[in-house]
C-alpha cells in the first residue's frame, strides 16, 4: 500500500465522457434505461440530454483511491451518495483527502465533479455563494473540455453568451489550458488576440489568468508571446520565501493610462476572497514585505535601515577615542 498521511490530497482523476460512452457502457452493465442512451426521451423528461450511468461515476472514484494506495487489492470498502447528475462530453475531475489513518488502514473522502461544481464548491469554503448568482443569472459559467477543444465552436460559444446575456465583465480561468491544448501557438495566439480584441471593442472588462511555470522569481510574465502591448493592466500574483516561509505577494506592474503603486503588497486569502494587508503588516510572525529588497527575485534581502548612520557615527566615537588618546 502507498505511502498515505492524513489531511493529504490524493491525485487528481480527470477523464472525458464521449458521447457515445453512456451506449457503450449500457451494453457493458446491461443498464438500457433510456435516459441514458435516447437524447429526445432524456429532453423529453426534463433532463437536459442523456446522462452518466451512476455505477461509471462511481467507477471514476473508485479508480481515483485505488491508484492512490498503490493498486485495486488495496480497496476495502466503497460507500457512496449520489447527489447530481453527469452529462457526457464534459470533463469529470475526481479529488480526494485522506480524513482518517489507523494503522495500515485510511478513510478517503472522495467527490467527483463535472462543469462549474467545484468552482461552486471552492467559492462556498471562502463565504461565496456563487451557486445563488449563477442561479439568478448575474453569473454565467461556460465550461469545454480542453482534452477535445475545437477553438473556432469555442470562441462561437463565448460570444454567443457574452451577446445572449450582455455580459459586462469576463474572466478567463486560464490561458495555460489554452496553451497546452492548442498546441499550435500562432492558433493559440490568433485565439488571444482575437478575445482582447472583441472584448475592447464591447468595452468589456475582462481578465486573463496565466500560470506561470517560474514558481520562484520571474524571467517573464507570460512566456509563451509577448502580451504587454495589447493588455491594459498586469497584476503579478506570486509567492515570496522569506525564512523558510511563503507569503503571497501582489504587484500592479502595468496600468495603462493610470498612475499606480509599484509596491509590492502582500496579502492573504480567507472569507471574502483576497485581503491586501497594510503596507507595514504581515500575516506571518516576521518582517513586512517593505522591510526586504528585490521581492520578486528568487532571494529577497533584507533592507538594513540606517545602516550609513550609524556607521558614520560609530567612525565619529572612533575619532573622538583616539583624540583623547593623543
Amino acid at each position: 500500500m502507498a505511502q498515505l498521511s492524513g489531511g493529504e490530497a490524493i491525485p487528481e482523476v480527470r477523464v472525458t465522457p464521449d458521447k457515445y460512452l453512456t451506449v457503450r457502457y449500457a451494453g457493458a452493465s446491461g443498464d438500457f434505461n433510456p435516459i441514458h442512451i435516447d437524447e429526445e426521451f432524456a429532453k423529453a423528461v426534463g433532463l437536459p440530454g442523456r446522462i452518466l450511468h451512476g455505477l461509471w461515476t462511481m467507477a471514476q472514484v473508485a479508480r481515483a483511491q485505488t491508484e492512490a494506495a498503490g493498486g485495486p487489492e488495496h480497496l476495502k470498502r466503497l460507500s457512496v451518495q449520489f447527489r447530481g447528475m453527469g452529462v457526457p462530453e464534459q470533463e469529470v475531475v475526481v479529488s480526494g483527502t485522506v480524513t482518517e489513518l489507523d494503522g495500515k488502514r485510511a478513510l478517503i473522502d472522495t467527490v467527483a465533479e463535472q462543469a462549474g461544481k467545484q468552482i461552486i464548491r471552492n467559492a462556498d469554503t471562502l463565504g461565496l455563494d456563487l451557486k445563488a448568482q449563477i442561479d439568478e443569472g448575474t453569473i454565467h459559467v461556460l465550461f469545454d473540455s480542453p482534452q477535445e477543444l475545437n477553438i473556432d465552436v469555442h470562441f462561437a460559444k463565448i460570444v454567443s453568451t457574452i451577446e445572449k446575456y450582455d455580459i459586462q465583465r469576463m474572466v478567463i480561468d486560464g490561458m495555460t489550458s489554452y496553451s497546452t491544448a492548442l498546441q499550435d501557438q500562432a492558433v493559440y495566439r490568433d485565439f488571444f488576440h482575437a478575445l482582447v480584441a472583441y472584448s475592447k471593442h464591447r468595452l468589456m472588462t475582462t481578465f486573463f489568468s496565466y500560470e506561470n511555470p517560474e514558481f520562484l522569481g520571474l524571467s517573464t510574465f507570460m512566456p509563451d508571446f509577448p502580451v504587454s502591448s495589447i493588455v491594459d493592466n498586469i497584476i503579478l500574483l506570486s509567492l515570496v520565501e522569506i525564512k523558510s516561509t511563503l507569503r503571497r505577494c501582489l504587484t500592479v506592474v502595468k496600468a495603462r493610462g493610470s498612475p499606480h503603486q509599484f509596491d509590492s503588497r502582500e496579502y492573504e486569502i480567507g472569507q471574502g476572497g483576497i485581503t491586501l494587508l497594510p503596507f507595514d503588516e504581515t500575516v506571518a510572525k516576521a518582517l513586512p514585505l517593505a522591510s526586504y529588497n528585490s521581492i520578486l527575485s528568487r532571494a529577497p534581502s533584507r533592507l538594513v535601515v540606517g545602516a550609513p548612520a550609524r556607521e558614520a557615527k560609530v567612525k565619529a566615537t572612533a575619532s573622538r577615542a583616539n583624540m583623547r588618546s593623543q
